[in-house]
């Protein structure tokens, strides 16, 4: 087990994705200044149906280990910080006790067991198609697709890209997150993106 801060965001952090967020409230602050005084990394997790100022706020289960790669003052209270996503973890116990939420945590990797050989390559492939004809259609809404070279990444990180860019409700990119193996996360990606494709032709 592992002992990591929490920060509570109300979007998701994937591995090797970045996260720009807002901080404010008082225990994020202590947070991030230990952090950087430390030069340490924190857990990023998604915050269930409450607010981070409740007495016991309630995140996920499984959640991204953080480091701060950008920050910028926007108020005399509030910082934008950066995030870039390192690694998934779950959440084993929660400590409110200190400054700021605390978790023991256990390392989540990424399993690559199939009974069929090279299915995440040709999973990505079939992502890659969807995801092209979804990226036309937020240039039609006048969003700028990403570069063209995020395409090319090898399939575990490309399902984190899809899953950070695709449009979904933040429990929706939570699921995504909480998938075990890059096969899984690819064909759930696919349902997704059928879905919003559908809807985008109706």
């Amino acid at each position: 087990m592992v002992e990591l801060g929490l920060f509570l965001t109300s979007n998701v952090l994937y591995p090797n994705t970045k996260l720009p967020i807002f901080v404010s409230e008082e225990s994020h602050r202590t947070l991030i200044e230990h952090s950087l005084k430390k030069d340490s990394q924190f857990g990023a997790v998604l915050l269930k149906n409450c607010k981070t100022t409740d007495r016991n706020p309630e995140p996920y289960d499984v959640g991204t280990v953080a480091r701060i790669v950008g920050m910028q003052k926007w108020h005399r209270s509030s910082v934008q910080v950066v995030l870039q996503g390192v690694r998934r973890f779950k959440v084993l116990h929660l400590d409110y006790s200190q400054p700021y939420l605390k978790a023991n945590v256990e390392w989540l990797e990424e399993s690559f067991i199939s009974k069929e050989p090279g299915v995440e390559e040709r999973l990505k492939r079939e992502v890659e198609g969807s995801f092209r004809n979804y990226l036309e259609m937020l240039e039609s809404y006048g969003i700028s697709p990403p570069k063209e070279e995020v395409h090319y990444y090898p399939p575990e990180e490309y399902s984190y890209v899809v899953a950070d860019l695709v449009q979904i409700e933040p429990h929706m990119k939570q699921q995504l997150l909480a998938i075990p193996t890059t096969a899984e996360r690819l064909k759930t990606e696919l349902e997704f993106l059928a879905r919003l494709l559908d809807g985008w032709h109706s």
